[in-house]
């Protein structure tokens, strides 16, 4: 599972129809390469929580470490 939120400022929170609140089922891996170096990847789809945040979201990363 992955989730993410926007509340607004840190100090002044945006009333909560304002607000924005997604989470989904994600996928987490790594995948070796050469002796020392590592793809790692995320991804996931995102539904929206509430009515101030996007229907649905496709998320994906990727980071080569070496």
């Amino acid at each position: 599972m992955q989730g993410f939120g926007n509340m607004g400022p840190w100090n002044d929170w945006a009333p909560s129809r304002e607000q924005s609140h997604i989470a989904g089922p994600a996928l987490f891996g790594r995948v070796k390469v050469g002796d020392h170096q590592t793809i790692k990847y995320n991804a996931g789809v995102l539904f929206g929580i509430n009515h101030a945040s996007p229907k649905h979201t496709l998320r994906a990363q990727a980071e080569f470490e070496f």
